[in-house]
């Protein structure tokens, strides 16, 4: 699968927890189940369609469609790999830097030979993103770190 057209967002925020042992299903420190059910969730409400909450290696995955691309959102907070220990504690959701980000993955085979434009699809949800946590109380858009 090749990845293409990505919009992400950064933004502090007291609203999402972090819970023990949630990197479980990830990898060490990578936390944001709590950010993406309640982005599953609102998306939801706002009549876009999402499949489910995945965890992944990075964070967590919001699966909008799998037809005839997949377009998910991946969230997850900011880490510094360079100076994280395994035996961290476990950050408050306030502490860290959340981030979320809009993708695209289309096949090789479409990439190469079809003429499958994904912008709009990424442009429409990436939009509704920026609505939603952009009048959500208590989250404050940051510069990318």
């Amino acid at each position: 699968m090749a990845l293409n057209h990505t919009h992400q967002l950064w933004f502090r925020s007291d609203k999402f927890q972090i819970h023990q042992n949630e990197d479980d299903e990830t990898n060490p420190h990578c936390f944001g189940r709590d950010f993406a059910e309640f982005l599953k969730d609102r998306l939801t409400s706002e009549g876009y369609p999402v499949e489910n909450v995945i965890p992944e290696d990075w964070g967590w995955c919001v699966m909008c469609s799998r037809k005839p691309f997949n377009l998910w959102v991946g969230c997850s907070n900011l880490k510094d790999y360079d100076i994280a220990k395994p035996s961290d504690s476990i950050p408050k959701g306030s502490d860290v830097v959340w981030s979320c980000v809009v993708v695209a993955e289309t096949s090789i085979f479409n990439k190469m030979f079809g003429k499958l434009d994904t912008r709009p699809q990424v442009g429409k949800l990436f939009g509704l993103l920026q609505h939603i946590l952009g009048n959500e109380i208590g989250v404050k858009f940051v510069d990318q770190p």
